[in-house]
């Protein structure tokens, strides 16, 4: 551990970073440094814990880090809070399935009673045979009786299987919300039992729950809008409130949020994901700083509504379009414009090429062109 000469912080140092090409032993060690260096941070201003992915990841290179009192707290408080929740669910689950298995050895016992009844009868209508026509009708009554018997122990069985599918899909469905994997089981094991419509049903939901990373609904209003960072771990969404918020991809938590004065249209993150820009209906240009959530970039040359907002691909310029009719390109440094390209309806796509030297434009009319950054003509 060292401190930062710039954020005069504490800053940690991996061992044998010095190595110009690493290993994949040494890429490993560096990835547990970087996630780690961020999970403090974050720690440190959130209280956030870390998820069992990020977990896994640094305590396997443990060894190999330099942990100060705050790294060291966040891996055993997270640990303390992992093995918790991993206990908790294995006795959920054997909750629910000593339930199931205590009904379905009831409805069991039911039909093997049934059963014997049957078996019973018949007994009585085999001794009855060789005492004579009354005998022999009533013995024949017996046989009917028997069979009739054998029919309710089967009715009896069937149930039983209902029964207790019926009571693994209220299981299931209960679950859904609080652990998915424990009610994908449970919904399986009900369709095993008897497949009726409502056990299916339940499978057919957990299923497709179970392919879902993240869901969130929010206030009802129009979501405009998603953006990833470039490193996965964060997820942004803007809309027609106005606010531009930041989420969290492996804990699904809300970050912090972004506000503004009118609703947002489009957002992207910069190549290095330590910045996102924004556009906004009342024609306003912010370029956010990830880290201090404060604007860097302000404009309102646009007259209208922005439509679209990218970065080049160094992220040195950005690009908008605009209700206005014009696609302008900014400086991201000075935040000047550089350039300014019109046309004779309103643009709702921009985008740069590969190599930064073109940009792309889509207007309302249904023309798509092509600019040379260079010279500021069509291509």
């Amino acid at each position: 551990m060292k401190k930062d000469e710039q954020t005069k912080e504490a800053s940690y140092e991996l061992i044998h970073d010095y190595l110009i090409n690493i290993s994949p032993e040494q890429q490993a060690i560096k990835a547990a440094y970087e996630l780690l260096k961020q999970e403090v941070q974050t720690f440190k201003q959130h209280n956030t814990l870390l998820d069992k992915k990020k977990y896994d990841i640094i305590n396997s290179q443990r060894e190999l880090l330099h942990l100060d009192a705050t790294a060291t707290d966040l891996l055993r408080l997270s640990q303390e809070v992992l093995e918790r929740e991993a206990a908790e669910k294995e006795a959920q689950r054997q909750r629910e399935l000593a339930q199931a298995q205590d009904l379905a050895k009831e409805q069991r016992q039911r039909a093997e009673e049934q059963k014997q009844a049957a078996v019973n009868l018949r007994k009585w209508a085999l001794l009855a045979t060789g005492v004579g026509v009354i005998a022999f009708v009533a013995a024949i009554i017996a046989v009917i009786f028997g069979v009739q018997s054998q029919q309710n122990a089967d009715r009896a069985e069937q149930e039983a299987h209902r029964a207790t599918s019926r009571e693994l899909t209220l299981a299931s469905s209960n679950n859904f919300d609080k652990d998915l994997d424990l009610s994908l089981w449970l919904a399986m094991y009900a369709v095993a039992e008897d497949p009726n419509k409502e056990a299916e049903a339940i499978l057919r939901r957990t299923l497709e729950a179970s392919y879902l990373e993240f869901s969130h609904s929010g206030s009802g209003n129009p979501i405009y809008d998603v953006a990833f960072s470039p490193d996965g771990t964060h997820l942004a969404t803007a809309g027609d409130d106005g606010f531009v918020k930041i989420w969290d991809t492996s804990t699904k938590k809300e970050l912090f949020s972004f506000p503004h004065a009118d609703k947002v249209y489009a957002i992207t993150f910069n190549p290095e994901g330590t910045a996102l820009a924004t556009a906004c209906g009342d024609g306003t240009i912010r370029v956010w700083n990830i880290s201090s959530h404060q604007p860097k970039i302000f404009s309102t040359s646009h007259n209208d509504a922005v439509l679209d907002i990218t970065f080049s691909p160094d992220g040195s310029r950005l690009a908008t379009s605009s209700q206005d009719k014009m696609v302008k390109i900014w400086d991201v440094i000075s935040a000047q414009t550089l350039l300014t390209l019109t046309h004779t309806t309103q643009s709702r796509s921009v985008d740069f090429s590969p190599n930064g030297a073109y940009i792309a434009t889509a207007w309302d009319d249904g023309t798509t062109i092509i600019w040379d950054l260079y010279s500021g003509k069509k291509s």
